[in-house]
């Protein structure tokens, strides 16, 4: 939100699927364990509790730092998944989230860090993020089998959010392999899976939501993974609209809205 001098704010709302617009709402006091934020980079912002407000650390530019919150669920993912250092790990789907996935990969010394996207561009990125290898989804047979001597794969990230991708995770992992279900599917998604299969070969999947006590790690990691690697696209406020015409066709790895100017974030 931009704040104007008549007492009211400039806000995006989101209305329903489709349906986002720019309006002025009234502005309002911060409340007691409140603080009012003049964002400079943001996907979403707000008032929010004094005690989630964190300093970014020295020299971190104000887009990175809009990171901060799907960073720290990558991270609470990642604790889900428990890794093992030196071990392959597989992440289906490199957007935002899937690159973060990739350079936490790199951080923990997850090898070789294995990519599944079907756009050129995001594979482009997952390599960029520190990936060994990112594949079209079409040569799963073959292409990454190489990278495990026909093993699979102990750790699988489904950074996507699909049913179908679920189907192939369970495919991929190697015995007593850990699939993480990272990616928000629809609802009514299904995916069909062998029971035998999972307990034959000792499989573990798990899930992670959102970011439990993990923002505080997440601000410290911010100078450490190469964030600024994304490409990013900037827009002021009024233009949020045009802004997701451009996401939708990957015209940029991050979309960033910055209500106190492009200059600023």
């Amino acid at each position: 939100m931009s704040t104007s001098d008549s007492g009211t704010v400039l806000a995006v709302r989101c209305h329903g699927p489709g349906d986002v617009r720019v309006e002025h709402l009234p502005a309002r006091r911060p409340g007691p364990g409140e603080v009012a934020l003049a964002p400079l980079a943001v996907g979403v912002c707000g008032t929010v509790p004094a005690r989630i407000a964190y300093r970014l650390p020295t020299g971190t530019p104000p887009w990175v730092g809009a990171l901060t919150e799907p960073l720290a669920c990558c991270i609470h993912g990642m604790d889900q998944l428990a890794p093992r250092s030196g071990l392959p790990v597989l992440v289906y789907g490199a957007g935002p989230a899937g690159a973060m996935m990739v350079a936490l990969s790199r951080a923990r010394g997850l090898a070789p860090i294995v990519v599944f996207d079907p756009r050129p561009d995001r594979r482009d990125l997952a390599l960029r993020m520190g990936a060994d290898a990112a594949f079209d989804p079409s040569d799963e047979a073959s292409a990454p089998a190489a990278l495990t001597d026909g093993l699979g794969f102990p750790h699988v990230i489904d950074a996507v959010g699909s049913g179908r991708v679920l189907e192939s995770a369970v495919g991929m992992a190697s015995r007593g392999g850990r699939i993480l279900v990272f990616g928000v599917a629809r609802p009514d998604d299904e995916a069909r899976v062998r029971p035998n299969e999972i307990f034959a070969r000792e499989l573990t999947i798990v899930g992670a939501v959102i970011n439990p006590y993990t923002q505080h790690r997440a601000v410290g990691m911010l100078p450490t993974l190469g964030l600024d690697r994304l490409r990013p696209a900037f827009f002021p406020l009024e233009k949020v609209p045009q802004a997701l015409d451009v996401l939708a066709v990957g015209q940029a790895d991050k979309l960033f809205i910055a209500p106190q100017g492009v200059e600023a974030a």
